[in-house]
């Protein structure tokens, strides 16, 4: 059979957004992990512009940017939303009933976005001023911040690392539980000759980048 190897990996990818991430034998499809966690990325990216991106994004580019992204998200989660109607339908609801019920969750759902960053936002400022479900959120961050690095600096031994946006935004709040967890976790030698800061551009670094990219533009 001659077939390629880019072929095989089109037909098996084909098959995942067809089919979902597992089925049971004789029964509906369940959501997709694989989907759920991408899904969940994209979500983050949607809260947080720019902090979770693989490229920086400038302002002027947000609006394109964010109306793409939220087409993505809403097709990606009714879909999962239909799969878990399907397993398990409300009472009373049929079948052709599921998928405006799931498309009615999922606008609901995402409708809720700027409120939910609002709530984020009231987070940092309980956290400053003190109240301590609002600490334990960012200890806990910076606690798997901390463990994270500690594996970075114990595989590439960095002599450098620059932790960007909400670090230097936060960084009060977040250094001294990141701090404690490397000083747990990491290569004792390795992490004293790593030096962690935030970056000197600040909140300028996205217009900095933009103007580097069309530096570079020009001089091509």
């Amino acid at each position: 059979m001659n077939v390629t190897v880019t072929q095989l990996t089109d037909q098996l990818l084909a098959s995942y957004a067809r089919v979902g991430g597992i089925n049971h034998l004789d029964g509906t499809n369940l959501p997709s992990k694989t989907a759920v966690c991408s899904i969940t990325t994209d979500l983050l990216r949607l809260l947080f512009p720019g902090f979770f991106h693989e490229q920086l994004i400038h302002s002027s580019e947000l609006k394109v940017e964010t109306a793409s992204l939220m087409d993505s998200v809403l097709g990606r989660l009714e879909d999962e939303i239909y799969k878990s109607l399907e397993y398990r339908p409300p009472e009373g609801m049929s079948k052709k009933e599921l998928r405006p019920a799931a498309r009615a969750l999922t606008l609901e759902f995402l409708s809720n976005l700027p409120r939910i960053r609002e709530l984020l936002q009231t987070d940092a400022e309980a956290a400053y001023k003190g109240d301590e479900v609002a600490i334990d959120i960012y200890k806990t961050c910076a606690e798997f911040l901390g463990r994270g690095l500690a594996v970075l600096i114990d595989v590439i031994n960095p002599e450098l690392i620059i932790l960007g946006s909400i670090y230097g935004r936060a960084k009060s709040l977040i250094e001294p539980y990141m701090r404690k967890a490397l000083e747990q976790e990491a290569i004792s030698d390795s992490y004293k000759n790593c030096l962690i800061v935030s970056p000197g551009l600040s909140e300028n670094i996205g217009d900095m980048a933009a103007l580097a990219l069309a530096r570079e533009s020009i001089i091509a």
